[in-house]
Formats: structure tokens, C-alpha cells, sequence
């Protein structure tokens, strides 16, 4: 009897189901709670440059939520770690606030994902740099970066104060993302 325990037991660890694919590390293993805010990890290109980025990233995402706490105070604030950048396939139960970061040597471009509840198509807001937009949102889940085109980095040594510069870009489509429409309750968006 004894062995045959045994030989069952890698018989066991092998049939036992398992999903037949784990989300990627980059999916937000949070959803945050209705009403709240998910301030996610910032999506950096190129993506060889992750290494070297991150701790622009770090403040970068450090400024949004700063941001996000001062212009809508009292909610819930999740920030997600290093390299949780987009919401789950079903959207996030919260508003959601990302970067996308660009980099090409020494200059950095800056551009602020805000999302409603819900697989909702980000708005994209220019906040470093000189932009072209191909449009002003991109779709739920779809690379950011296809619809920009960078004419002028900031410098990434001085890029503070470029993010402080234009703020109020960011402060402005937030409070309008998270504005109530007549008759719906606030932090219910579209979803």
C-alpha cells in the first residue's frame, strides 16, 4: 500500500488541473474597488531600456499617485508594482492611471493613460516632451505607443520639472475622466 501511494503522488501533482495559461507579470494582479483609483506600473519603450529606466519609472508612477491623491482626495489609491502596467482582461473595478514612458538616450517622453472602470479605452494626455497623437484614446489593452509620435524629448536629467509643468493637462482629464455624468453616481464611468 505504501508504495503505491508513492507512485501515485507524481501521478497526482500531473493530473491536477491547472489553468492553461497564467496571466503575464505585466497584468495587474489587483482590480481596485469601485469608485478607487489603480495607478499602474509605467509602460516603458523601448523595452531593452527597462533596466536603465526604472528608476524614472519608479518616480514617474510616485508623481501620478501624488497626483491622483491630490486631485481626488479620499479615494482609494492601488499602486501596482514593477511590471503590473495594464488592468485584467475584464478591465479594473476602479479608474485606472498609467504612463507611458519614452526614452531614446538621454531624453525622456511622457504620456498619461487614464481609464475608466471596466476593458475601457485609455485617453492618452501629453505630459513630457513635444507629441503628435494619432488620436486621443487607444483602445482597451493596445500599445499606447503606436498612436504617439515624439518631435522633442525632454531631457530625463530635468524631467520633473517638465511633469510639473504640464500637470495641469493630466489634473484637468482626470477630474473630467472621474466627473459623474448627470444622474450616475460619482466613480461609476462608463463601463
Amino acid at each position: 500500500m505504501r508504495w503505491m501511494t508513492l507512485v501515485c503522488l507524481p501521478c497526482l501533482l500531473l493530473c491536477t488541473p491547472r489553468p492553461l495559461h497564467a496571466d503575464p507579470p505585466t497584468i495587474s494582479r489587483s482590480r481596485g474597488v469601485a469608485g478607487g483609483v489603480v495607478v499602474l506600473w509605467p509602460r516603458i519603450v523601448p523595452g531593452s531600456a527597462s533596466a536603465e529606466s526604472r528608476d524614472i519609472a519608479r518616480a514617474l508612477q510616485a508623481r501620478l499617485r501624488a497626483l491622483v491623491a491630490r486631485e481626488l482626495p479620499g479615494r482609494p489609491i492601488d499602486s501596482r508594482p514593477e511590471p503590473e502596467r495594464v488592468c485584467p482582461q475584464a478591465g479594473c473595478e476602479a479608474f485606472s492611471a498609467g504612463a507611458l514612458l519614452i526614452r531614446r538616450g538621454q531624453g525622456c517622453a511622457v504620456v498619461a493613460l487614464l481609464s475608466p472602470p471596466g476593458p475601457s479605452a485609455a485617453r492618452l494626455v501629453r505630459w513630457a516632451g513635444e507629441l503628435r497623437l494619432k488620436q486621443q484614446s487607444v483602445a482597451f489593452r493596445k500599445p499606447p505607443e503606436s498612436h504617439v509620435t515624439v518631435t522633442d524629448f525632454a531631457s530625463c536629467a530635468e524631467l520633473a520639472s517638465e511633469l510639473d509643468a504640464n500637470a495641469e493637462r493630466v489634473e484637468r482629464a482626470l477630474r473630467m475622466l472621474t466627473s459623474p455624468a448627470p444622474g450616475e453616481k460619482a466613480g461609476q464611468g462608463q463601463r
